[in-house]
């Protein structure tokens, strides 16, 4: 999705234009300086925002042994195949080694019947793993198929219902080279299998040696719950501060009398002012009374695990740095959140509706912007707050503030992209205006009223979650109050990246290429904003990204219908947010030039949904009200979510299945009467329940008073 390679549209610009735009950034800065920066509204008080909290860094991995059996392919049986493994057109070669005194060879794969691989079967523990090995190759693939990789898979064989990852494949005539996998998520214990592969019957030799497979043998595990912004804790709120604390000391079981100590130390003196000691088999849930402290000042939280009677601890994770401020500090802050986990702009409760896009080129001046906005995308004809465009991450301030003056005044805030892609670091993705830029240009833009922050990542593999912490931390440190946010597709490495980004985001797209006869599994939508909610573990806002684009030639656009059952389908689930993908490239914009019949009539899809969704914003934004409604009578396919505004219940209830279901719904209390939003259709209630069918991938919204 984002992070394709950038391009650039350049037009020809008279120096006296630009000569006239600097002027203009020259004189708005100094404005910056004297009134926005740090996130300050005009004529507010000069209240600088903290910087530095939250998680001080990424925890470093400790790897265990080497769980694969004769990994350097030494022990070799009688038919020349080395022992532990089994293959399929492999051999054992005791000529060639990067070490040892032999390696295992394929050669001319293309000749072999059926699949030609070799694998070991394991048993691997719940956990992080990381899978290493080396690969010398010749003339491989030199006139067919596409090389050898490695992969990870569990189960062992197909469907790999849990995992199953494998390297890049490489091909050609090289030297000993590596191919690695770093941070897979294996989310339970189960049996899984370590495979060398050909990937498309290459033609050539490939000699593989030194196999590594190894899990992170980290016995400590801390996730701060609360304050779930940047570590802010507002002293209008509560202060009970939450940690999750979980303990996988070596060998898998805690020793009699080891303990868990959590120190809370003020920075400023240098003082631990609170410690609790527990015993590590009842870590869980930790909670510091933080009510006592002193006000404008940071506190580190400090966790440890100690044997009994040693004189170090065995293990430490990174500490989390609270800062206590006051309350009347988040009106001044472009975003926060609340303890409700929702999304606060300028100190009010918001819901966030976006877009995507990509292209346009760059303007330099307001009305360039208006100009191609209105006419190109029909932008301001969208109930947003939300603005992307991912081909915007080489574009300097020049551009980009006479952008944002445009979108502020349309209550627009804006997200620079600098993000990692796939395997790809952020420095590698592309040519990024953040990684150049000092830190004055980037000060200035995240000083702007209408900045909301930084794109971070990108469906982006948790082996690159560590490097992206990294550019997070100056992201927070030159705006400190926007968010990091990033976009990843579905599964367990979700959890990696909790405290990287600020705002975890999922991009489920169901309606790729031919739709099966029973239709397109709209139900990922679910699966997949729920996954985000898990990783989190409830203690942020997430958003989920919507499907507005056709997905390969044989795929189709999704219906009204279909975007607005996706879009509730997803709040139902948790999310406080929802962007859309896309209005640009590869999707809205290539369906024509200009604005031919049929993309207008996929924009007023759109449109629909959008205008729907933002008559409901205070709805949306209202804090969730999960005791109002007793009981679903059939939760395992129907996914609900309960808000309380103006008088009355907003019950949001979505079917996952691909089959119709009959549901009742009971709740707290009595009321008068049920109506379906958007289908002018009221329900008989039953005391205090009712009951509705809803179809396939359906979602409603009943209005209860």
């Amino acid at each position: 999705m984002v992070g394709r390679e950038n391009k650039l549209v350049r037009g020809g610009l008279l120096l006296t234009t630009l000569l006239w735009l600097v002027q203009q950034a020259c004189a708005w800065n100094g404005a910056a300086a004297a009134g926005l920066r740090s996130g300050r509204l005009p004529g507010a008080t000069a209240v600088e925002i903290p910087v530095g909290g939250g998680l001080t860094a990424y925890p470093e991995p400790v790897l265990g042994e080497n769980l694969l059996a004769n990994p350097g392919f030494e022990q070799i049986r009688p038919n020349n195949k080395p022992e532990a493994w089994s293959d399929n057109g492999f051999s054992a070669d005791s000529t060639v080694a990067r070490s040892g005194s032999a390696s295992y060879l394929l050669a001319d794969a293309h000749q072999i019947p059926y699949s030609q691989s070799a694998s070991q079967r394991l048993s691997l523990r719940k956990g992080v793993y990381h899978l290493r090995l080396w690969v010398r190759t010749e003339g491989l693939a030199a006139t067919r198929g596409s090389g050898v990789r490695a992969c990870l898979s569990a189960p062992p064989s197909y469907p790999w219902s849990l995992v199953r990852v494998c390297t890049a494949p490489v091909k050609g005539t090289a030297d000993w080279q590596e191919l690695a996998l770093a941070k897979v998520v294996v989310p339970q214990d189960t049996p899984a299998a370590v495979s060398l592969e050909s990937y498309g019957e290459p033609d050539g030799k490939a000699w593989f040696d030194d196999a590594e497979l190894r899990r992170e043998e980290n016995p400590l595990d801390v996730f701060l719950l609360y304050p779930n912004y940047r570590g802010l804790l507002f002293d209008d709120q509560s202060q009970i501060v939450r940690l999750q604390v979980n303990v996988d000391p070596p060998g898998g079981e805690a020793e009699p009398g080891w303990l868990v100590r959590v120190t809370v130390t003020d920075e400023s003196e240098n003082r631990v002012v609170q410690e609790e000691n527990f015993p590590a088999d009842a870590a869980g849930l930790v909670s510091l009374d933080f009510s006592g402290l002193p006000l404008n000042r940071s506190y580190l939280i400090t966790t440890q695990l100690w044997p009994q009677g040693a004189l170090e601890p065995a293990a430490q994770y990174p500490p989390y740095r609270i800062w206590k401020v006051p309350g009347s500090l988040r009106p001044q802050m472009t975003v926060s959140f609340d303890e409700q986990n929702r999304f606060l702009l300028r100190g009010k409760p918001a819901f966030l509706l976006g877009v995507y896009d990509a292209g346009l080129g760059y303007g330099l001046t307001e009305e360039w912007w208006d100009r191609t906005l209105t006419t190109n995308r029909r932008l301001f004809e969208l109930p947003i707050n939300v603005y992307l465009n991912y081909w915007y991450g080489e574009a300097g301030n020049p551009a980009w503030i006479p952008m944002m003056n445009l979108l502020h005044s349309r209550g627009i805030y804006a997200l620079t992209n600098a993000n990692c892609f796939g395997s790809s670091s952020v420095a590698a993705t592309a040519k990024y205006w953040f990684v150049r830029a000092t830190d004055n240009e980037i000060r200035e833009r995240a000083a702007h009223p209408g900045f909301l922050g930084f794109y971070a990542a990108d469906e982006c593999a948790g082996q690159v979650a560590p490097d992206v912490f990294g550019h997070a931390q100056r992201m927070r440190m030159l705006d400190p109050d926007g968010i990091v946010f990033g976009t990843l597709l579905g599964g367990p490495h979700l959890p990696l990246w909790r405290d990287v980004l600020d705002v975890l985001a999922t991009d489920p797209y169901p309606l790729y290429g031919a739709e099966p006869e029973e239709g397109y599994r709209l139900g990922q939508v679910a699966q997949w904003t729920e996954q985000a909610r898990r990783a989190v573990q409830g203690a942020r806002p997430i958003v989920t990204v919507i499907q507005f684009f056709q997905f390969t030639s044989k795929g189709r656009w999704p219906t009204q219908k279909e975007l607005r059952n996706m879009s509730y389908m997803a709040i139902a689930g948790g999310a406080n947010g929802l962007l859309y993908w896309s209005l640009g490239a590869n999707a809205l914009a290539y369906v024509c030039r200009d604005w031919c019949e049929e993309k207008a009539e996929y924009f007023q899809r759109l449109k629909a949904v959008l205008e729907e969704l933002k008559s409901l914003e205070e709805v949306l934004a209202s804090p969730d009200r999960p005791d109002l409604l007793v009981s679903v009578s059939d939760p395992e396919a129907i996914r609900t979510r309960v808000k309380y505004h103006d008088g009355r219940m907003w019950l949001m209830a979505s079917n996952i299945t691909q089959v119709p279901v009959e549901v009742r719904f009971a709740c707290k209390y009595r009321f008068n009467d049920v109506t379906v939003s958007g289908e002018s259709r009221k329900l008989v209630g039953e005391e205090n329940s009712f009951r509705d069918t809803l179809g396939p991938y359906e979602a409603r919204l009943y209005e209860i008073r």
